[in-house]
């Protein structure tokens, strides 16, 4: 019932906005990815081609391919994808009796697994339109390790002091991004690029998370602030700057080619809502998309460059994904409307408790190419 409040608060800022009428903001329209009424589904990504990638997690489990409302269940419950590219290779992790492997499941259906010479596991983060995967392995007395895998052969990615990172994405350049144990004990983001590492600091003197990287090199994630709040941040050129709210904790799963960033709010502790920025501008998705009121959590997980967004949340008590399609793009609001929506988002601060966003933080960690894995 708060929530639903905290919601409508955030409508009325929407709406409230005059110049909103005259530079409105893109419109979307609404698709439920679930199928049936029973179950638990999830999404991962979308690339340009708007070829969508989920998981059912309940009976029938598999693999779930979307694209212009054609759905497909691929029928291996041990199969959890992460990513996808532009050709339709999917990336991601296979369960297996002893651990997991990663796998690449090619647009004919054919399969790749990807193994660890040393026999530990292997998990795929992201995979870039080359067929470049992004590896991160495990294994026994805290054996780990990164790597960016081609036809066979794993180019390590190492930390500084050999310690080793967990990467979270690449892009078509083989930059890679991720997350790794600083030599004064921090954890934070960094970029890594034929060899070099880069760390990206954080905007609280302690952690930050890399989760996206997009093809001009711009990298979200998530940090501390002095504040003590988590912020969802975007890195460009050499600097990093907070995509947040007042008083709440903000994370960024997905950036796109045109600077659009999505990921989720805390709006009151205890839940999260899908989030938009447009030039670093924050968006409430459930002020353009009503239907959005109806989930209880909701997260904004992956946006390809022509704007569509995918995301996944509690509607009527059960997990489902959906599909944002954008309808209309209209120019971004005047900052004048920016401070109204803003002020909505500050009202919900003062009067809920803050506290860090749970799956928000978490979430990004898992992050492929335009998703994120569930």
């Amino acid at each position: 019932m708060f929530a639903r409040f905290a919601a409508a608060v955030l409508g009325a800022a929407l709406l409230s906005a005059p110049a909103f009428a005259n530079s409105p903001l893109p419109s979307f329209r609404f698709t439920s990815l679930r199928s049936g009424t029973s179950g638990m589904e999830f999404v991962n990504g979308i690339n340009n081609n708007g070829l969508i990638v989920g998981f059912r997690a309940s009976a029938p489990q598999g693999v779930i391919l979307s694209q212009n409302g054609t759905r497909t269940l691929v029928p291996d419950g041990s199969l959890r994808p992460d990513s996808l590219n532009l050709s339709g290779q999917i990336a991601g992790t296979q369960f297996t009796g002893n651990g997991f492997r990663a796998f690449v499941r090619n647009s004919d259906g054919s399969m790749t697994f990807i193994e660890d010479p040393q026999g530990r596991s292997t998990d795929a983060f992201g995979i870039n339109d080359a067929g470049k995967v992004l590896i991160n392995v495990s294994g026994p007395n805290s054996s780990a390790g990164a790597m960016l895998w081609e036809a066979g052969n794993g180019t390590p990615i190492i930390g500084p002091g050999g310690n080793q990172p967990t990467a979270t994405d690449v892009n078509n350049s083989d930059v890679v991004v991720g997350n790794v144990r600083t030599l004064t004990g921090e954890t934070q983001a960094f970029r890594w690029e034929a060899g070099a590492m880069t760390i990206l600091g954080s905007l609280g003197n302690s952690d930050s998370y890399a989760s996206d990287i997009n093809d001009q090199g711009d990298i979200v994630g998530v940090t501390t602030t002095n504040a003590g709040v988590w912020s969802a941040f975007v890195w460009r050129t050499g600097v990093m700057n907070a995509l947040s709210l007042p008083g709440m904790a903000t994370s960024a799963s997905a950036i796109n080619a045109n600077g659009w960033v999505v990921g989720s709010y805390d709006p009151d502790g205890f839940s999260s809502r899908a989030l938009l920025w447009i030039n670093d501008q924050p968006v409430d998705l459930i002020g353009l998309v009503p239907a959005l009121a109806d989930f209880s959590n909701s997260f904004a997980v992956g946006v390809n460059d022509a704007g569509q967004i995918v995301g996944y949340g509690y509607r009527n008590g059960r997990e489902t994904a959906f599909l944002l399609d954008p309808s209309s793009h209209g120019a971004v609001p005047e900052p004048a409307s920016w401070a109204m929506l803003i002020a909505g988002f500050g009202l919900i601060g003062a009067i809920q408790r803050r506290r860090l966003v749970r799956d928000g933080v978490t979430q990004p960690l898992h992050d492929g190419a335009g998703g994120a894995q569930a």
